[in-house]
């Protein structure tokens, strides 16, 4: 869990930014083909079956690859931070092209920071999201020992409520209640900290110029 929700993030955020920050860029060649090519998908996926198919001919079944990488770019997510780069004067983004500065240390040094607050809001909406993943194991994942928290706390319940009245009366809602506090203290640590930044990013901050 821990594994794939650090990897993950890390990779959704990687590839959200850098396919938003390309659609916020006004002056860029087909523009609106790539934005209209990449909101169908948020209309119309390709379903199910199809999915399932590609994962498995790209021969990710069983890897946590398979976890990690289809729900690695968020539509919603990648217009959030594109709105949120539009925000960002332009005149600021010029004067470091005028010293000298290259496109990806614009983007490094000027747009990432001056983006935190939409960073820490994406950055919790994908740890949120893999570290509940279970849809994504369930279909592609049939190796015990790649399970995550998740599907063995789904394990467990189910053994405790077979085991019926063998179970010492109590005890078998003391386990499941532990296993599900323990599921969300994550988030009980890592919310406080990230708070004023989500806050700000989910209503996407203004910078004026």
């Amino acid at each position: 869990s821990i594994i794939t929700t650090v990897s993950g993030t890390l990779i959704g955020l990687t590839l959200t930014t850098l396919g938003a920050y390309v659609l916020s860029k006004r002056d860029l060649v087909g523009r609106e083909f790539l934005a209209m090519f990449v909101f169908f998908t948020l209309i119309f996926q390709g379903g199910l079956i199809p999915t399932f198919i590609v994962v498995k001919s790209l021969h990710l079944t069983n890897t946590l690859f398979a976890v990690l990488l289809p729900p690695a770019i968020q539509v919603v997510f990648m217009v959030l931070m594109r709105n949120f780069f539009e925000q960002i004067p332009k005149s600021l983004l010029e004067a470091a092209e005028i010293d000298g500065a290259s496109p990806m240390k614009v983007f490094l040094f000027i747009v990432l920071p001056l983006s935190k607050a939409g960073l820490a809001a994406i950055g919790l909406f994908y740890i949120v999201q893999y570290w509940n993943s279970f849809f994504e194991y369930i279909m592609y994942i049939s190796d015990p020992n790649l399970f995550n928290f998740q599907l063995k706390l789904r394990e467990l319940i189910l053994s405790q409520q077979a085991l019926g009245d063998v179970i010492i009366a109590g005890y078998d809602n003391m386990v499941q209640n532990a296993a599900v506090i323990v599921a969300m203290l994550p988030f009980l640590f890592i919310y406080p900290f990230a708070q004023r930044y989500f806050i700000t990013g989910v209503t996407l901050g203004a910078i004026k110029e």
